[in-house]
């Protein structure tokens, strides 16, 4: 718990820091006991600092900001389970960002489910610079398909569906155009 912890004592108090001919001091100890109701909170934490790091423990106002650490943009709205999956998983999640496989790992975590991404890949280029790209006659569109979607997924007005599609849009390159396919 962070902020005042009422009834709480310090296990450092100020006081028994102070010189030995200080310590006999009421007025010193009383001092020096204020200064320990305002550090219990920190001292606290400190403490229990690794609780904070672990995702399975952090509390949840601490997860976008443990998220933070290793790169990931965690959405408040997302259930909690959520957000603790992606972070306990955010190396593998890093490690492949910005490829389809990183992009199929990031929403198989979000969903639960098996997804499926299908990209162009390849690369177009111009003869003379400054001029028009070849016609490769292949789409350039990014196709994610959820399989075995629960309902809530499959409910294009969803907050579920709302979630995957944020998800997907922010990773997907902006100049892609990006269909997401959750099949019944």
């Amino acid at each position: 718990m962070r902020g005042v912890m009422d009834g709480v004592r310090s296990r450092h108090p100020v006081g028994g820091t102070l010189p030995a001919m200080l310590q006999d001091d009421p007025f010193l100890q009383r001092f020096t006991g204020g200064l320990d109701d305002v550090l219990v909170p920190f001292l606290a934490t400190l403490d229990s600092l690794h609780g904070y790091i672990d995702p399975a423990l952090a509390p949840e106002d601490f997860l976008g900001w443990l998220a933070g650490w290793v790169g990931l943009d965690l959405d408040p709205r997302w259930p909690v389970e959520v957000r603790r999956s992606l972070l306990r998983n955010a190396a593998q999640v890093q490690d492949a960002r910005g490829t389809a496989e990183g992009l199929r790992a990031e929403l198989a975590l979000l969903t639960g489910c098996r997804v499926e991404v299908c990209e162009p890949g390849g690369v177009a280029c111009s003869a003379e610079p400054g001029g028009a790209l070849p016609d490769s006659g292949t789409s350039t569109a990014v196709v994610v398909r959820v399989h075995d979607a629960p309902e809530d997924l499959r409910d294009p007005g969803g907050e579920a569906r709302s979630r995957l599609d944020r998800a997907v849009r922010a990773a997907v390159p902006a100049h892609l155009p990006v269909t997401v396919e959750v099949p019944s």
